[in-house]
C-alpha cells in the first residue's frame, strides 16, 4: 500500500505487514489473536510516530515503513544531528508506546502491575503486552533495540564514530550471553528473539568491517555493493557513497544503487546530481513504474518524481 498520511508523515504498509498480523491471528488464535493482531498493529505505529514527531522536532523530514517484523521511521535531516538528538529520536518510539499503552489501560480501569487486572480480558492482555511490555523490551540496551540506539548515541559524544562500533560488539557479547544462560536454565521462551537480534549484530558487524573499504574497492556483485552504499548512506558517509556508488555503478549498472546515490546527493545538498542518478536508475531498471514508486515512497527523493515523470 502506499500514499497514505498520518498527522503529515507519509506512511507506507507494506504487505509483509499485513501477512505478519495474519500469522499473529493464526498463531494465537480466536478473539485473543484477534486483540493482539490489532494491538501490535496500533502500538507498532504509534511507537514509529514517537520517533517520527521527534525526528520533525530537529527540523528533519520523516516518513515510516510497516514491513513483516520490520517497522522504521526514516528521516531525512536537514542538518547534522547532535548526539543528544540522536538519543531522543531513540527513546521516543519506546516512550510513546508505553505512554499511550498506560493511558488506555488506565482508561480501562486497569493496574498495569496487577497480574489479575491485566489478564481480566483478552483486550487488556493484549494491550499490556503490545504497548507496555514491549515498549520497555525495546529499551533494554542492545543493538537493534531503541535502548542501544540511545546508549551508542551518547557513547559517541565522548568517542566521537564509535558508539554504534563499540555497541554492537558489547551487544553481540551480551546476547550470546543470553541465550547460553537461557538453555543453561531451560527458560528459551525469548530464545528465537535473542537468535533474531544477533543475526542482525552479526550483519551489522560485517558491514562496518566492510564499509572500512567500501569507498576503496566495490565488489562488483550487485547485491553486495547495493548493501555497502545504503550502509553507506544510513552512516551519514554520504560522499563515500558517492564516490562508492559510482565505481559500482560504472562495473555494474543496478537501478537500486542509483537510488542511493541519489539518496546520498540530495542529502549533500546536490540535487541536480540526485535527478542525474535518478534517470540514471530509471534507464537501467526492469520496472520503470516499479522504480517510480521506489522514488515515490522515499522521504529524500519524493520530491523529485515530477523530475522523473518528465523524462
Amino acid at each position: 500500500m502506499s500514499g497514505l498520511s498520518l498527522f503529515g508523515f507519509p506512511v507506507r504498509v507494506r504487505p509483509g505487514f499485513i501477512v505478519f498480523l495474519g500469522l499473529i491471528v493464526f498463531l494465537y488464535g480466536g478473539t485473543i489473536g484477534l486483540w493482539v493482531a490489532a494491538a501490535i498493529g496500533v502500538f507498532t505505529l504509534v511507537h514509529e510516530l514517537g520517533h517520527a514527531f521527534a525526528a520533525r522536532a530537529t527540523g528533519a523530514e520523516a516518513a515510516i515503513s510497516l514491513d513483516f517484523l520490520v517497522a522504521y521511521a526514516s528521516y531525512q535531516p536537514s542538518r547534522e544531528l547532535r548526539w543528544w538528538e540522536r538519543a531522543g529520536i531513540a527513546l521516543s518510539g519506546p516512550l510513546l508506546q508505553v505512554a499511550v499503552g498506560l493511558i488506555v489501560l488506565a482508561l480501562m480501569r486497569v493496574n498495569p502491575l496487577s497480574e489479575t487486572d491485566i489478564s481480566s480480558s483478552d483486550a487488556s492482555i493484549a494491550i499490556w503486552w503490545a504497548g507496555v511490555a514491549l515498549g520497555l523490551l525495546n529499551l533494554v540496551p542492545l543493538l537493534p533495540l531503541d535502548g542501544g540506539a540511545l546508549v551508542a548515541s551518547v557513547l559517541d559524544a565522548f568517542f566521537p564514530g564509535k558508539g554504534r562500533v563499540w555497541m554492537l560488539y558489547t551487544s553481540l557479547v551480551l546476547s550470546a550471553g543470553a541465550l547460553v544462560v537461557m538453555f543453561a536454565t531451560g527458560s528459551t521462551g525469548l530464545a528465537p528473539f535473542i537468535i533474531f537480534i544477533m543475526i542482525f549484530q552479526y550483519q551489522s558487524l560485517s558491514a562496518e568491517r566492510a564499509l572500512q573499504t567500501a569507498a576503496i574497492s566495490p565488489t562488483g556483485d550487485p547485491e553486495t555493493d547495493l548493501f555497502l552504499v545504503t550502509s553507506l548512506v544510513s552512516n551519514q558517509r554520504y560522499r563515500d557513497a558517492v564516490d562508492f556508488g559510482r565505481a559500482a555503478y560504472t562495473q555494474c549498472p543496478n537501478d537500486q544503487v542509483a537510488l542511493h546515490v541519489a539518496r546520498a546527493s540530495t542529502l549533500l545538498g546536490d540535487d541536480h546530481s540526485a535527478v542525474a542518478w535518478l534517470r540514471a536508475g530509471l534507464r537501467s531498471t526492469l520496472s520503470q513504474e516499479r522504480f517510480r514508486e521506489a522514488v515515490r515512497s522515499n522521504p529524500e527523493l519524493a520530491h523529485f518524481s515530477t523530475a522523473l515523470d518528465t523524462h
